[in-house]
């Protein structure tokens, strides 16, 4: 989905994202605009951060590399497109679904979070899979991300209020922001989804990550 202007929202654009730095992790259901406003605070964070960069956390629907992998990718200083043209570093899922292989999950999020902070990355952008559904370990996922990787600012992309963001709502212990989705976000057939995939797969770049 593109991030054109007519999909950014006045919400979005009046977020205060002054003196912010570590993980900032977006969540929500799919089909919701979570990674059209990922690429939007990654380029706005460029105008005035440096060392920004940004996680591909969809193994399924992925942004920065071939479907089965994490990808993080830095930026260069002075850049705001995207995709990030600095150094990237990728991990294999394994899987196109985070669903029965949480774990590795959990461990590439660890690892390529940990590569960008020893590379200079002082704010990373953190765009999660969306699988939010209890019944499938959704909920689940997203709290072992939140208690593993102690995210500075939770931004939760929503049509409606997220059962996953009670506990946050009540103890306040993550520093939480709720946000509409962009109403040119649309559910996607699964036909469409493995298109993606498929096209996903033949166009990812040929730069070599760091590791693998």
């Amino acid at each position: 989905m593109s991030d054109g202007r007519e999909e950014i929202l006045p919400a979005w654009e009046e977020l205060d994202l002054k003196r912010l730095n570590g993980i900032l992790m977006v969540v929500g259901a799919s089909d919701v605009g979570k990674s059209t406003f990922a690429r939007y605070l990654f380029r706005r964070l460029c105008k005035s951060s440096a060392g920004v960069a940004h996680l591909d956390g969809d193994p399924g629907q992925s942004t920065l590399g071939p479907p089965t992998t994490m990808t993080l990718a830095l930026a260069r200083d002075g850049e705001q497109t995207f995709p990030p043209c600095g150094p990237l570093w990728r991990g294999f899922v394994g899987s196109v679904s985070p669903a029965g292989h949480m774990l590795p999950v959990l461990t590439v999020a660890a690892r390529l979070t940990g590569a960008g902070r020893k590379a200079g990355a002082q704010v990373i952008i953190y765009d999660t899979t969306g699988l939010v559904d209890p019944s499938r370990g959704g909920i689940a996922l997203k709290l072992a991300e939140i208690d593993l990787l102690r995210p500075s600012l939770l931004v939760a992309i929503q049509r409606e209020r997220e059962p996953l963001l009670a506990p946050f709502r009540r103890s306040r212990r993550v520093q939480m922001v709720e946000l509409p989705p962009s109403p040119a976000a649309r559910y996607r057939e699964r036909d469409e989804r493995q298109a993606n995939r498929a096209e996903r797969f033949r166009a990812t770049s040929t730069r070599p990550p760091i590791f693998r």
